[in-house]
This record gives structure tokens, sequence and C-alpha cells, in this order.
């Protein structure tokens, strides 16, 4: 019977040597997220709306719509449901795009060395994609935009992996060395969950899809990811090193 486990420290240290884990899968989405979030603002004209109109420094609602934001009577009645897919790509304004690609680096890049291209792929696009989904049904009226539900799913299977192995994670042998820096990536994770659920406070940018990719990504984590053993040292126990640096 096969079963799936976590690379060995050495498997992951020859492949960082050789290229092959370089996080293709974030660096792809980084440059996608940029590319429209300026297409978005030269389709504004080359402008950001006033702070009280987009208090995230970015286009118009009309503006998101067009270029494919979440707008479920658009998606219902004419069969847009390409929305769901662009609106994950989109960006409120710049505010809300630095955070977002700054999360999405750090947090992206680890998980996607950890756990290769199509892992992180999965953890980004299906939990977005359902999120999208069920705000369309349960917020018909608002507009949203973001990849902040596609970073919510992978925070949520960092938080799963570091609960599935707290045991390994804090021990003593494990943070000789490092200070307890697994401490610190658990903080800042968490702080990154509080600031883009206050950003899910404003316009155009929609907590209900985020809440949930994090809780059903940290489910469906604890089912799906095997345990560590306590006699092979996993790449997990560097994720702070890969988070900080």
């Amino acid at each position: 019977m096969n079963v799936c486990r976590y690379k060995a420290w050495f498997e992951f240290v020859e492949e960082r040597s050789t290229g092959k884990n370089r996080p293709f899968f974030t660096i792809s989405s980084l440059l996608i997220c940029t590319a429209f979030l300026l297409a978005s603002i030269s389709a504004n004209g080359w402008t950001l709306e006033a702070f009280s109109v987009n208090p995230m420094l970015g286009p118009s609602a009309e503006t998101l719509v067009s270029m494919g934001a979440k707008e479920s009577l658009l998606i219902v009645q004419n069969g847009e449901v390409w929305r769901i897919i662009s609106a994950m790509v989109l960006h409120a304004g710049l505010i809300h795009f630095v955070l977002n690609m700054l999360a999405l680096w750090f947090v992206g890049k680890a998980v996607e060395q950890c756990h290769g291209f199509f892992p992180s792929l999965l953890l980004f696009v299906v939990p977005g994609i359902g999120g999208t989904i069920l705000s369309a049904i349960f917020l018909p009226n608002m507009v949203s935009v973001g990849a902040s539900g596609g970073i919510f799913g992978l925070i949520g299977a960092c938080l799963a992996d570091i609960y599935m192995n707290w045991g390994l994670l804090f021990n003593k042998f494990v943070n000789r060395k490092n200070n307890h820096v697994h401490i610190y990536v658990l903080l800042a994770l968490l702080v990154d969950v509080i600031v883009n659920s206050l950003i899910g406070l404003t316009p155009f940018v929609d907590n209900f899809t985020r809440k949930y990719r994090l809780y059903i990504r940290i489910y469906n984590a604890i089912s799906d990811l095997p345990l560590f053993t306590n006699f092979h040292r996993n790449c997990s126990t560097d994720l702070g090193g890969m988070i900080f640096g």
C-alpha cells in the first residue's frame, strides 16, 4: 500500500540545491495578481478612487466588476461563472494587494517548498473557489475580490500542520538551536488572520469567504495530511526558517 509522506530533510536539501522545489506556483500567482492589479488601475484611467470611496486605494466598484469581480447577479443570470476564478486574482487596491502578496510570498513559498507545486495549487484554488461560491449564495449583493481566500487556505494548512505535529515542533530537541522560532511562526500566522479579517470589513473584501476557506482548509488538512514520526526530521521542523528567511 502506498502511503503519502512528507519529504525527509535530506530530500528537501537535495531538491533545493537543484532548483526542483523552487516556489513556481507562488511566483506565478504573484505575477498574475500583479498583472491584474495594473490592468484594473489602467481600466480605471490610471487613477485611484478617493479614500472615502475605496479605502484600499484602488479602482471603483464598476471597474472591478468589469474586470471580473464576484457579482452574484452576473454569475447566476448571465452565466458568467468565470468570475468565480477571476475574482481570486483581483484586488480592491494597493493596500489589499501589498498585504496579500506579502502573506502569499512567505506562507505560500514555505508550503510549496514542503509539499510541492500541485498540493499548493489545490490548497490555494479549491478553498478559493468553494468560498467564492458560498459568498455568491449567501452574500449576493456584495461585490468582492481578492486572493485572500486562497491565502487563508494555505494558512489553514499551516495551522493544521502545526496542530498535528505540536509535540515534534515544540519539543526541546527541535528548538535547541532556533530559540523557539516555531512559536514566532504560529504568532505570525495568527496575526495575519487577524489583519486580514480586519481588512475584510472594508468595501470589496469578503470576510465570509475568508473564514470559510480557513476553517475548511484546517478541517481537510487535519483529515488528509500524514503525521510526522519522532525519528525523522521533516521540512516542517524548519518551517520557521523558510517563512522568516
